[in-house]
């Protein structure tokens, strides 16, 4: 008898070894992400053709803004497929106690929620799906033109930058616990913050750490799934492998430390990695880029690993590189 694809999850969570390695893969889908429909629409039909263990549903880059008055626009040029903001909510670090709350069935996040919903029902072979939500810290440096304003707030006026993180993380929870009653089994809370590069550890845990823990909290009883997507370099793991209380980790694993073998010893969860989707897949051969998966999935005996992208999948990278990958994962005994 064959077993669903969320006890396949468990199963690997368990460090049990499945029949074949198992994957997710995920792209952005520029301008059709901005409506409910034509995004559920390639969801769904990305994952009938590609069958990952996990969906990762990904709305545009900036939907979390948008309610907040910010405008969006996308560039063809841009090979993440993600919006970028025009026009900016905050122009000042005395600007973010002006935030006001939102209804996230309204707007661009109640378009977001009706995707899922679509999602949902329109799967033909039931899915694990996650929703991309971004933690408030990342909502927040969204809402600024700049990294050196983001900065100035958090350090020149820290209590007025909690006032806005405050407002941000309620909305992100709601937003975060209507997901999972539309039917998605958590999770993939992503941030660009936790990085060396940009804070100390003290500040992370200060303005990052301790709002997250706040919506993972709000959706644990109910949510089976979540994944922390950690951007950037020189990313601060240890501090999100030991205090966040989710499932998977993923990361710039080809790109930054740790390296899975690393990460395994780290974090009890699932690593989700192993495919440098930057350069590397667009330009490698299929055969090179194989060969660095199985060098990764041979780092752990192929155990509390699903092989994915370290972020999106580039929208130029072509569908048959991605199905060279899923063939020669299924091809494993």
């Amino acid at each position: 008898m064959s077993i669903s694809k969320i006890e396949k999850l468990i199963a690997v969570l368990k460090g049990e070894k499945l029949e074949q390695t198992p994957y997710a893969m995920w792209r952005h889908f520029p301008k059709d992400d901005l409506y409910a429909d034509k995004l559920a629409m390639k969801q769904l039909e990305y994952n009938e053709k590609f069958d990952s263990i996990v969906m990762k549903v990904s709305p545009n880059g900036r939907y979390c803004v948008v309610d907040w008055g910010c405008e969006i626009a996308f560039d063809d040029k841009k090979m993440s497929g993600s919006a970028y903001c025009t026009n900016y909510r905050i122009k000042s670090i005395d600007d973010w106690g002006t935030l006001e709350d939102l209804d996230v069935n309204q707007g661009m996040f109640g378009e977001q929620l009706k995707a899922l919903e679509l999602i949902n029902k329109g799967m033909k072979e039931k899915t694990p799906f996650v929703e991309t939500v971004f933690n408030p810290l990342m909502v927040a440096a969204k809402m600024v033109e700049d990294r050196e304003l983001f900065l100035k707030s958090l350090r020149e006026n820290p209590k007025e930058l909690h006032e806005g993180l405050k407002t941000i993380t309620k909305v992100m929870t709601e937003f975060s616990k209507i997901s999972i009653e539309k039917g998605a089994s958590g999770l993939f809370l992503a941030t660009q913050e936790a990085t060396y590069d940009l804070l100390t550890e003290e500040e992370y845990k200060e303005f990052s750490m301790n709002y997250d823990l706040k919506i993972l909290k709000a959706i644990q009883k109910k949510a089976e799934f979540n994944i922390m997507h950690i951007h950037g370099d020189r990313i601060m793991f240890d501090l999100i492998a030991k205090n966040y209380p989710i499932q998977a980790l993923n990361w710039h694993d080809q790109l930054t430390e740790p390296t899975i073998a690393e990460a395994y010893k780290k974090f009890n969860g699932i690593l989700m990695g192993g495919i440098e989707e930057k350069e590397f897949l667009l330009d490698a051969s299929s055969e090179e880029v194989n060969s660095k998966i199985q060098e990764v999935i041979d780092s752990v005996d192929g155990q509390r690993l699903i092989i994915s992208p370290g972020c999106v999948i580039p929208i130029n990278v072509p569908d048959e590189k991605v199905q060279s990958i899923i063939t020669y994962l299924k091809q494993q005994k």
